[in-house]
């Protein structure tokens, strides 16, 4: 009951939360700002200083079928 107004970008593995948390998107563009976002100072995993996400661009995920040809 955590999936208020918090989501996670991983930049890594996270095998420990299949099952556990919804997948619902990808970075397809603007990884450096991913990366400068994992690198901030944080105190007990919160960051610092808010990271404020100023625009983000959602686009449709292609259909398996078409993922497959």
């Amino acid at each position: 009951n955590t999936a208020t107004t918090n989501f996670f970008i991983l930049v890594g593995p996270g095998a420990h939360l299949d099952g556990t948390f919804a997948a619902f998107g990808r970075v397809t563009k603007g990884m450096e700002t991913v990366d400068a976002i994992n690198k901030a100072p944080v105190t007990e995993e919160k960051p610092d200083k808010p990271v404020r996400i100023k625009k983000a661009t959602i686009q449709p995920c292609p259909s398996p079928a078409a993922s497959r040809q």
